[in-house]
């Protein structure tokens, strides 16, 4: 630009050389089959999982489909659990017939001449009189055992939990380390943090019951 307000712009000769040879240098590498366009192998190998040690010996059963839930009898005695429903193959408007078993249970069955039918929500409605004989109340939770095999399924209060179910104290009183083997009473279980010939006896459950066991060992009087 010749006009006088701003002076042409000068550039230094050698400078100039450089940074056109720098252009060539990275164009004609990127036109090239050298090392920069060896294409990167990828190692697909994994990397093996953590161990996880020793298993117990018994394992938990093939595992299945839920049959089981605990639902809430609403106000209007309706109740519904979408995914045993499913099971079953139970949609709105479906006819069930309704009645009880010897424990006072609930039992729903899939019957196309039943005198009830599902809500147009899938929902199952319990009447009232039948609620109140079996001794069920409004907005009460129970257990809702699906029968696929029969299409039905069968409503027990909680109660019967407590008569399935192992003992919790008798659980919690039995609680031991992980890798404890069954059938060994915690209160003899030995402190690893403790070492057997500093002469030290550890305090709590089982100190008692060691302590004798060590002086009966060490006193020396000669009787079997």
């Amino acid at each position: 630009m010749g006009d006088g307000i701003i002076p042409p712009l000068k550039f230094d000769e050698a400078l100039a050389e450089r940074v056109t040879a720098a252009g060539d240098a990275i164009a004609n590498t990127l036109g090239s089959s050298g090392p920069l366009r060896t294409p990167r192998a990828l190692d697909l190998r994994r990397t093996e999982p953590p161990a996880l040690g020793g298993m117990p010996a018994k394992q938990r059963g093939r595992q299945h489909r839920r049959r089981y839930a605990i639902v809430l009898l609403d106000s209007d005695g309706r109740v519904t659990d979408q995914q045993l429903f499913s099971q079953l193959g139970w949609s709105p408007g479906m006819r069930v017939d309704i009645g009880v078993g010897d424990g006072h249970e609930i039992v729903v069955r899939r019957d196309e001449d039943g005198d009830w039918a599902l809500t147009a929500r899938n929902m199952l409605l319990v009447p009232a009189p039948l609620r109140r004989w079996c001794g069920y109340e409004s907005r009460e939770p129970v257990l809702m055992v699906a029968v696929p095999s029969m299409a039905a399924v069968v409503l027990h209060n909680l109660e019967t939990l407590d008569q399935a179910l192992p003992d919790p104290r008798r659980i919690v009183e039995r609680m031991r380390p992980p890798g404890t083997p069954p059938g060994i009473d915690p209160s003899m279980a030995v402190d690893p943090a403790v070492d057997p010939d500093d002469g030290e006896l550890p305090s709590g459950p089982g100190s008692q019951v060691s302590k004798a066991v060590q002086d009966a060992a060490g006193s020396g009087d000669g009787r079997g």
